[in-house]
């Protein structure tokens, strides 16, 4: 069973699977009301040679 179906995964706060995201701004909202915006993409290799993707958030330090 993936860990994402799991109870214990989507009752807990520190996944960002669960927290409240904005599509039109592209930002999270965690539990404690910490904003996390969109920084950059960035691309890594795994050590079979596969490129991956990855967005990158930040969290907003004006809060």
């Amino acid at each position: 069973m993936n860990r994402e179906l799991k109870k214990r995964y989507k009752s807990n706060p520190k996944y960002s699977d669960n927290w409240t995201y904005n599509a039109e701004d592209d930002y999270y909202i965690d539990p404690q009301g910490v904003r996390f915006d969109f920084k950059r993409y960035s691309k890594r290799h795994d050590k079979y040679g596969f490129e991956r993707n990855f967005k990158v958030y930040e969290a907003n330090a004006f809060q």
